[in-house]
């Protein structure tokens, strides 16, 4: 245990150390090797005696302070008190036009330089790459820090009854606290995306989930802003005492969370739902009837029913379970009418889609939070797909079950079996062999020669 803490402190602080000078370029610093090796023949002859090589240095100084060879006007000057002699200054006048000409030519092409620059490097990064930038590939923490940073995290979100941060979290997302305790956590908004989601292809939803950014679109502005106000319109319809909560917790899986918008009694509670398209409805019900989009379903009497597929459903069924109520009201509220859908606790729905909530939070969610890869320009963690075995066994499966319905009936017709061509996929170690089929038994039909006719 001490070597795993030990070897993970080293490769921290390792990784954390930059340049001696931050944000600092050592550019200038190539560039005088690169004239100090023109002038001392890149290091292929011992320049060492006599101070020759201390001369090729200065030289090498003067000719990266003054390009083009300028130097040596001034250096004939503090020599002989004289300025060069015409051969030499044409000589040097030839050099510093030569100079100018080709920086005036890259200037020219400069656009078209950067953008074939740019399109050679599309694979970086802004930041940089996998091996150099500011987001650098690092390896995964050990197996053994990565338990220790398990055990800490799950002793931190531990919470003894579901309402322990809910006081301290009320006023939602205008609470820091709220945010930073959800931040941990799956919150039942989200339950129907992951539940519908393969644990295969789930990296975008967990880069969603937390690193999204908290941008608010106009039907979110509308919903926020309306929320108080169908609060008081569901107590006054119904004479209720409604009263806002925080963040509750389950005890049991402390990594879930729900924030609903207002507790009824001691069973029930609200979920308000403001819905833009439907801002200048008169008619909720005309509504849900017209706009299936919306996803509610309407019975041959007329009433609105909330389906079990509908992401409202998802959420308020991880509502009920989280805070152990009996049930919940769907609020609809628009400026001039409202609708109210009555959602009881399913404890079997709840219980079969419970497994790969956890199974996602532990396989995708937790280990970034634990050791994120963003941050390191890597890919985020997935889970492989079903095993290739169980496929190939569930293919060969079903193509012996179609060879014995095709075969039947070619027997009896005596058609030719060799037509029915088998293709053997090649051996595999620990892999089943899979036998691929054609779908038409049947020869090819041969096209005949179009006729020319020379007229």
């Amino acid at each position: 245990m001490l070597n795993a803490i030990h070897y993970e402190l080293d490769r921290t602080l390792v990784s954390c150390c930059d340049t001696l000078l931050w944000n600092s370029t050592n550019n200038l610093a190539e560039s005088f090797m690169s004239q100090f090796c023109k002038t001392s023949g890149g290091k292929r002859v011992d320049h060492s005696k006599a101070g020759s090589i201390e001369r090729r240095a200065k030289i090498a100084a003067l000719a990266f302070q003054s390009p083009a060879q300028q130097w040596i006007t001034n250096v004939n000057k503090v020599i002989t008190g004289k300025s060069p002699k015409s051969p030499l200054q044409k000589f040097l006048t030839a050099r510093r036009n030569e100079r100018d000409t080709k920086i005036r030519r890259r200037r020219l092409f400069q656009n078209e330089k950067k953008s074939k620059f740019q399109k050679k490097n599309n694979h970086i990064t802004k930041g940089g790459d996998a091996s150099y930038g500011d987001k650098p590939k690092k390896p995964d923490v050990s197996p053994e820090m990565y338990n220790i940073l398990l055990k800490n995290h799950l002793e931190k979100i531990s919470v003894t009854y579901n309402n322990d941060l809910e006081e301290c979290t009320r006023g939602q997302w205008t609470s820091d606290r709220w945010r930073e305790e959800k931040s941990f956590r799956i919150s039942s908004s989200s339950f129907k995306e992951i539940l519908c989601r393969r644990l295969s292809s789930s990296a975008s939803l967990v880069k969603r989930l937390l690193y999204g950014s908290r941008l608010t679109t106009t039907a979110m502005r509308y919903g926020l802003a309306n929320e108080e106000i169908a609060r008081k319109s569901y107590s006054s319809k119904y004479l209720i005492d409604v009263k806002e909560c925080g963040l509750f917790v389950d005890p049991e899986n402390p990594y879930l969370c729900t924030s609903p918008d207002g507790l009824i009694g001691s069973d029930g509670l609200i979920e308000i739902k403001c819905p833009y398209s439907a801002k200048n409805c008169k008619n909720l019900k005309e509504f849900c009837i017209s706009n299936k989009k919306y996803g509610l379903t309407v019975h041959d009497d007329g009433s609105i029913h909330l389906p079990s597929i509908h992401k409202f459903y998802y959420q308020i069924q991880g509502q009920l379970s989280i805070t152990n109520r009996k049930w919940c009201d769907l609020f609809l509220w628009c400026g001039e009418d409202t609708l109210t859908i009555r959602v009881n606790r399913d404890k079997h729905f709840w219980n079969n889609n419970l497994p790969k909530l956890k199974q996602f939070y532990f396989n995708l969610i937790l280990p970034e939070i634990l050791d994120p890869r963003v941050t390191r320009n890597m890919p985020l963690r997935e889970l492989p797909q079903t095993s290739i075995i169980s496929q190939e066994k569930r293919k060969s499966t079903h193509n012996a079950e179609e060879i014995k319905k095709t075969t039947t009936p070619f027997d009896n017709a005596n058609v030719d079996i060799y037509k029915f061509k088998k293709r053997i996929s090649p051996q595999i170690p620990n892999k089943p062999s899979v036998i691929i089929e054609d779908k038409n038994p049947y020869p090819k039909r041969k096209r005949k020669p179009k006729v020319i006719f020379d007229l």
